[in-house]
């Protein structure tokens, strides 16, 4: 009988097994490999797009370091390219890093920044756009914010104080007795006496919704002041002890950086940073200018036996207003560098009238303080006082005596002046002075209606409300 072999069928069996799983493993390999690629490619565009993000919000801060969102300085199209480090900041290449090119661009009432991330070694590159548009100009809130005795916080839009907090139904009596206020052009922060466990420090970025902190460290139940430095992108708060906690700009930790030994508890205290020196000078109604030098961390304390209230710095100085104590006399006392002091001579102004506040406009040094005075210096060397009978004019809507006020805070943004005081005779009634030119003319508001603000803080540029600014509208 014939027997068949079948081992060549055998063979081409195995054979043609071993090409289908090769193909198979191939396609496999080939769709995993492919996968992989789009994995790294999604990847990579994702990384791109928020690198790109990031560039354009370095473009948004640097036109808002350089007054272009203010509304009245005209900006030509600006590209930059290059890195961004650690810290956020575009660094030239090379770099070893991503690729960012910025582009700022004003068009009609828009500003467009487009900013463009290139991925090193693949063929990867994404774009984004950030659009701001023109708004603003005849009416919404104004450039500075009061706070009263009664922790009720208003907005002043040229004329009028208009209440943000509390609302009828809400109780802030929970809350810190506010001390000081400080904005960064973006978020506001107050700071205060700690009442029971609750906190001392609120921030809010829309006047409607706050949120509370409480810092840790010894004595930060006692804040009393708070200052926002642009040069080091940060707010500094101070304790009563002269303690100061330092929170930059991108970070939500507050960290004690230098203790100083001045304030008390029962005292406000004001501050004021020198960018000639990089010192910050405080003074706390005591007998002592105090300071902090940036440069070497070196703190002191001046003794000169004057009761400081206010200090400010311009055109190079710092100046420290106050009054002598024993008889009310003002008394005013310069300084280069905060620590070394000389008295301002001031004879042949009126006797009693003690100095309460002080601010720099950015070209000159206005003072304010008991009795109406009201002081007025370019350069801190030469006064001269702001006649009450012929320099100010009496808002004709409103009640007035010939009783003289007590100012006693007073704040600036270019040539609008505001100062506030408590009316003399009326409980719960407050005086206005605004003065929209640089000091030259003043008027008084003054009525039922106006606040007793306890003191008073910045929050936008030289008529804002009033001047169009640009504001962040979308990305695209």
């Amino acid at each position: 009988m014939l027997e068949l072999n079948n081992n060549g069928y055998t063979l081409i069996t195995v054979l043609l097994l071993i090409l289908l799983l090769t193909i198979l493993g191939g396609a496999y390999i080939f769709v995993m490999n492919f996968e992989v690629s789009q994995s790294y490619q999604h990847d990579s565009r994702v990384q791109a797009y928020y690198y790109a993000r990031s560039g354009a919000e370095v473009g948004y801060h640097w036109l808002k370091q350089e007054g272009y969102l203010e509304g009245n300085k005209v900006l030509e199209e600006t590209v930059f390219q290059g890195c961004l480090n650690e810290g956020f900041e575009l660094v030239e290449e090379p770099c070893g890093n991503t690729t960012i090119k910025i582009n700022l661009k004003s068009e009609d009432d828009k500003i467009k920044v487009s900013a463009t991330a290139f991925l090193p070694g693949v063929n990867v590159q994404e774009e984004v756009r950030l659009i701001l548009e023109k708004s603003g100009g005849g009416g919404g809130d104004g450039p500075f914010v009061g706070v009263c005795s009664k922790n009720e916080i208003y907005i002043f839009d040229g004329s009028t104080w208009n209440k943000k907090y509390p609302d009828e139904d809400e109780t802030i009596d929970r809350k810190a007795d506010f001390e000081s206020v400080a904005w960064n052009g973006e978020e506001l922060v107050l700071v205060g006496e700690r009442k029971a466990n609750n906190p001392n420090l609120f921030a809010t970025y829309d006047m409607e919704e706050w949120v509370g902190e409480t810092l840790s460290g010894g004595g930060s139940n006692h804040l009393k002041n708070i200052i926002w430095i642009e040069e080091k992108g940060s707010f500094f708060a101070i304790n009563h002890n002269g303690r100061i906690f330092q929170r930059p700009y991108s970070s939500d930790e507050w960290e004690l950086i230098a203790n100083t030994h001045a304030g008390n508890k029962t005292r406000r205290m004001e501050s004021a940073y020198g960018q000639n020196t990089n010192t910050l000078v405080m003074v706390d109604e005591g007998n002592s200018i105090y300071y902090y030098d940036f440069n070497n961390g070196e703190d002191g304390r001046i003794n000169l036996n004057y009761d400081f209230k206010d200090v400010a710095f311009g055109n190079g100085l710092f100046i420290a207003v106050g009054e002598e104590g024993w008889n009310d006399d003002g008394v005013m006392y310069k300084s280069n560098d905060g620590k070394n002091w000389t008295r301002i001579n001031l004879s042949g102004f009126k006797d009693g009238d003690a100095f309460q506040a002080i601010t720099w406009t950015g070209e000159k040094f206005v003072a304010v303080g008991d009795y109406d005075t009201v002081l007025i210096s370019s350069d801190g060397n030469d006064w001269n006082e702001v006649d009450r009978y012929n320099d100010i004019e009496d808002d004709p809507d409103n009640i007035t005596t010939g009783i003289r006020r007590h100012f006693s805070s007073v704040v600036s943004s270019g040539e609008l002046i505001l100062a506030t005081s408590q009316y003399p005779t009326v409980k719960d009634w407050g005086t206005t002075l605004v003065s929209e030119d640089g000091g030259a003319t003043w008027i008084k508001y003054e009525n039922e209606h106006i606040p007793e603000i306890e003191f008073l803080g910045v929050i936008g540029e030289e008529g804002a409300g009033a001047i169009p600014s640009f504001e962040l509208k979308y990305w695209e």
